[in-house]
């Protein structure tokens, strides 16, 4: 519909191109599975490499005031971890270099810690400040708001509403037991069939879940009860999908710095959301010439589309709970809506942020993913 509707033809790769076009969505799969990367990577080699060794149930801490990752002259030379359950302390040395790889939310953790991060945080827990860089800062995370909902006024075509792959089993049970059975006689369809760029400033979120699965949509997205009844139980048995709008590129930081010196005890986030008031433009689709991502006064527009008419589709008009006062889909609703129903990604990046030196004061590590020697 989306192709037919802005005359997009052919594939887009999104990795590499900011040209607007849809495309379908990439998946690793194999036999019908999906891969993750130790499926894809280390699981075929893992038997047949003498220089690779996995340990799991481990867990790297810091041990007294002896930083996780042991530093010799600013050199990480190994790190310490226990073995759990037991939490039996041990340590493993490093011949060449240790490479820190637990995500965005784990590896600023682990550097603080090892005394790598702030001086400003460190100090006050008693670390030893191995070097000062600006670890955990500059928090990024894509948003979503998925409260534009529309109704089908009237039922839509099994074509139309269910993925051919389905059709052609009869019903979900029947294609996941042909799957169970054969995995190459049935390709169950992806969560989103396709995605795109629309121009340089908006982009069309994929459709939500159907209202059949509402009660459990409200519950992953941690919609209260009193939301839940009120906006989306007056829709339930109506066919209809919901328009998730969503920023890309934000503008807002937040931030991650430690609760304690506890490497068990969880880092304090704030994510800070919303805080760059060009967020909130962008979502509400004000005009900024940037491409960043989607608003919801551009997936209004496509009510009023003739691919939507063909649906029958509709805008509900049940305002969210808590933005009642506000005139449906006036901008202070739009922004009323934000901010009571917006959900993260949870993409998070840039607390190790990568720069081109030394004399970028942001970077934690430079282009061949070594810290900054400052």
């Amino acid at each position: 519909m989306m192709t037919k509707l802005y005359n997009f033809t052919g594939e887009v790769n999104l990795e590499r191109s900011l040209f607007p076009g849809f495309t379908p969505v990439l998946t690793t799969i194999k036999d019908g599975v999906r891969q993750d990367t130790y499926d894809a990577f280390i699981e075929p080699v893992e038997e047949k490499r003498n220089n690779l060794f996995v340990l799991t149930k481990t867990f790297v801490k810091k041990v007294a005031m002896v930083p996780q990752i042991l530093f010799k002259n600013r050199t990480a030379i190994g790190v310490e971890y226990d073995l759990l359950p037991w939490r039996i302390p041990c340590r493993a040395f490093a011949r060449r270099e240790v490479v820190v790889s637990a995500g965005a939310i784990a590896s600023p953790q682990l550097l603080l810690l090892s005394g790598v991060g702030p001086r400003d945080v460190l100090q006050p827990l008693g670390i030893p400040v191995v070097s000062d860089l600006p670890v955990g800062r500059h928090l990024q995370d894509h948003l979503a708001t998925p409260g534009l909902n529309f109704y089908l006024h009237r039922r839509p075509s099994p074509a139309q509403a269910v993925p051919e792959e389905l059709r052609r089993y009869g019903n979900i049970g029947q294609a996941l037991i042909q799957f169970l059975l054969s995995r190459d006689a049935c390709r169950l369809p992806p969560r989103l069939h396709g995605r795109g760029v629309i121009e340089v400033r908006l982009a069309s979120g994929p459709a939500g879940p159907p209202m059949a699965a509402a009660r459990l949509f409200a519950y992953f997205t941690n919609l209260d009860e009193t939301a839940w009844r009120r906006t989306y139980v007056p829709y339930l048995g109506i066919d209809g999908f919901t328009i998730s709008t969503s920023i890309l590129r934000p503008f807002s930081e937040g931030r991650l710095t430690l609760a304690s010196t506890d490497p068990y005890q969880d880092p304090l986030i704030d994510l800070n959301y919303l805080s760059d008031p060009r967020d909130l433009h962008i979502l509400m689709a004000v005009e900024v010439q940037l491409w960043c991502g989607a608003g919801l006064r551009y997936a209004l527009r496509l009510a009023n589309s003739s691919m939507f008419h063909e649906l029958g589709a509709k805008v509900w008009d049940i305002p969210f709970h808590g933005c009642g006062q506000h005139e449906m889909y006036s901008d202070p609703y739009l922004e009323c809506l934000i901010r009571h129903y917006t959900l993260p990604y949870q993409h998070y990046v840039g607390t190790c942020k990568m720069g081109a030196g030394p004399e970028d004061p942001t970077a934690v590590v430079d282009p061949q993913l070594r810290l900054v020697q400052r």
